[in-house]
């Protein structure tokens, strides 16, 4: 048990590298998105860099809500919850709105109260992941895991997709 646990928290570790390296390496070169692939050239996935956006949170529902009751009643909905009706805004209302600095505002320009807005954080996102082929490359002695984890993380040539 303890070795898997060591082994669990290396792989983490790596994982954490490699994730960190290739998000800076893929905003530095501009890359949108990066193929996976096995040694052989067989795609397993793509990798997708998120930039930075803004985006609205809501803080204060109630002042909110109470706001769109009188400015902007379609934006809410009410959603039947056993033994009671809770009111909620819809989501397209606050994807729809412009963020500037901490404040959200409307097309109109009215700054909306019980909202905040921030600046999500780049990520990258994984998509298409073929598990098999990965096993089965492990499994077939293409890819060597204690190889994959001696490595420290370098940079990686990118190829925009």
């Amino acid at each position: 048990m303890a070795s898997l646990k060591a082994l669990s928290k290396l792989v983490a570790e790596r994982e954490a590298e490699a994730k960190a390296c290739l998000l800076e390496d893929m905003a530095d070169a501009g890359a949108a998105t990066v193929h996976a692939t096995l040694p052989n050239g067989t795609r397993v996935g793509s990798v997708s860099f998120v930039a930075p956006a803004p985006h609205a949170s809501v803080v204060n529902s109630v002042a909110l809500i109470e706001w769109l009751a009188i400015n902007n009643p379609a934006a809410l909905e009410d959603v039947e919850i056993p033994a009671h009706t809770e009111r909620r805004v819809r989501s397209e209302f606050t994807d729809g709105l412009t963020c500037h600095g901490l404040h959200a505002f409307t097309e109109d320009g009215e700054e909306v109260p019980g909202v905040v807005a921030s600046v999500t954080k780049p990520y990258l996102a994984v998509k298409g992941l073929k598990a098999a082929d990965i096993m089965d490359a492990f499994t077939s002695g293409m890819l060597d895991a204690a190889e994959l984890l001696e490595l420290p993380a370098a940079p990686l040539a990118l190829k925009e997709a």
